[in-house]
């Protein structure tokens, strides 16, 4: 469902820039200010219509520091923005137009504004808009699971290029090693699997620890109708764990 989300121009080879041109117009308006932060100190987002999923997303994304310092550490030049550019020939004059990683932009400004900014609420429509979202998809409520995944590969490819290039890998992938031994021969099988999530069993699990262990380190026996072929013992099926 959310596949094409994260598409520029309907493409699914999409760089992930886009075109501002700047401009020495602006259009004034004048508009009721925010209400201010209240007790907590902290600064929510606003609801588009059914974002509420994504607006969960991006306050995570906001408090993991090892995540939201590398994203500021990026600069102008590093995202191209005026008066830097990707061609060597372009200027920073009015109406030059650059190609800037959208993404990345769009939350370093979100971020800013919901660390800074003394409001209750700020507007996440430019970061969606950035998305290449329609009006319309921010009335659907997504499986925010399949959201994160996507958003993580948009942002690793908006950061291609730049000193930040690996933040998705280092922040959020690891690898998990299974192992199992054929019960017949003795040989031990190792296979390397990488993620960026944990399935974890809440149910009946008291606490994170608990949940942890009965997912990842208690013994599985593959006996009876689930019995391992075991490519040392000429691919037959054999009692293994």
């Amino acid at each position: 469902m959310l596949q094409g989300l994260f598409d520029e121009d309907g493409g699914g080879d999409a760089d992930f820039s886009y075109q501002i041109t700047s401009s020495s117009s602006a259009k004034s308006t004048v508009e009721r200010p925010p209400a201010p932060r209240n007790q907590t100190n902290l600064c929510g987002l606003q609801n588009q219509g059914a974002t509420c999923y994504l607006n969960a997303l991006i306050q995570t994304l906001l408090f993991t520091p090892e995540f939201r310092e590398p994203l500021f550490s990026l600069s102008a030049k590093d995202l191209n923005l005026p008066p830097y550019s990707t061609d060597s020939g372009q200027t920073s004059s009015i109406g030059t137009t650059l190609k800037v990683r959208k993404i990345i932009v769009e939350l370093q400004r979100l971020f800013a504004e919901m660390l800074l900014l003394n409001q209750q609420a700020c507007s996440s429509i430019r970061l969606t808009d950035s998305f290449g979202w329609q009006s319309n998809e921010t009335f659907d409520h997504q499986d925010v699971h399949e959201l994160n995944r996507l958003l993580f590969d948009a942002i690793q490819k908006s950061l291609q290029g730049t000193k930040q290039s690996n933040l998705i890998r280092t922040c959020y992938e690891g690898s998990t090693i299974n192992y199992t031994q054929c019960k017949k021969c003795q040989k031990v099988f190792k296979r390397i699997e990488d993620y960026q999530d944990l399935p974890l069993v809440v149910q009946d699990s008291p606490n994170l620890q608990n949940s942890l262990a009965n997912m990842f380190t208690i013994h599985e026996h593959l006996i009876g109708d689930n019995q391992y072929r075991c490519s040392s013992c000429a691919n037959t099926l054999c009692d293994a764990e």
